[in-house]
Parts: structure tokens; C-alpha cells; sequence
């Protein structure tokens, strides 16, 4: 089967208009909404504060994936080594001290 010639429609590339449209729109009912949110959060409850608050975070800050460490490893910040003692006592050493 061949392919036929595009001859019509929006031109690749052409934003959709009613998209730009309701994205317009909601925009604009979300900030008159967040004005309405912001001048009566104080009513709500703690509990209920908190809820509304982390629910909004992940639009707000993207969440963090999990670092994963091996004991055995030692930390590295920059240009400084952590190695940890059995008491916990950290050993700080600059690069500059460590033998290559």
C-alpha cells in the first residue's frame, strides 16, 4: 500500500488552537483559585493543611530518588573522602593527603 500525499489539516509543527485555548483558560481559573486557596488556608485544620500541602509538592518539586550506599564504600563529597571508624568517628581526608 502506498502512501498518499498529506493535503489538508494543520501543517506539521501548527499548535491546536482549542488546546492553547483550554490551557489558557486553566491557567487563569487556577490562579484565581490559588488567590481564593491562599486568602482562606488559615480556616483549614492543621491536619488538613499539611494534606492539601503535600499534595501539591509533587507539582511543585520532583522527587528524589533514593542514593543507595555500601558500607564498605566511603562517602565522597567534591574532593574529600568520609571513612567512617566503627565508633562512627569520620576521618576526614583532603585529596591532596591521599596517596594515588
Amino acid at each position: 500500500m502506498s502512501k498518499r500525499q498529506k493535503t489538508g489539516g494543520r501543517q506539521k509543527g501548527t499548535p491546536n488552537i482549542l488546546t492553547k485555548e483550554i490551557r489558557n483558560l486553566l491557567k487563569q481559573f487556577i490562579s484565581n483559585e490559588m488567590d481564593y486557596v491562599m486568602e482562606n488556608i488559615n480556616q483549614l485544620e492543621l491536619k488538613d493543611r499539611v494534606q492539601f500541602l503535600s499534595r501539591l509538592l509533587p507539582y511543585i518539586l520532583p522527587k528524589m530518588n533514593p542514593i543507595m550506599h555500601n558500607a564498605d564504600e566511603p562517602i565522597t563529597f567534591n574532593s574529600f573522602n568520609y571513612d567512617f571508624d566503627f565508633a562512627g568517628t569520620p576521618a576526614i581526608h583532603n585529596e591532596n593527603d591521599i596517596e594515588q
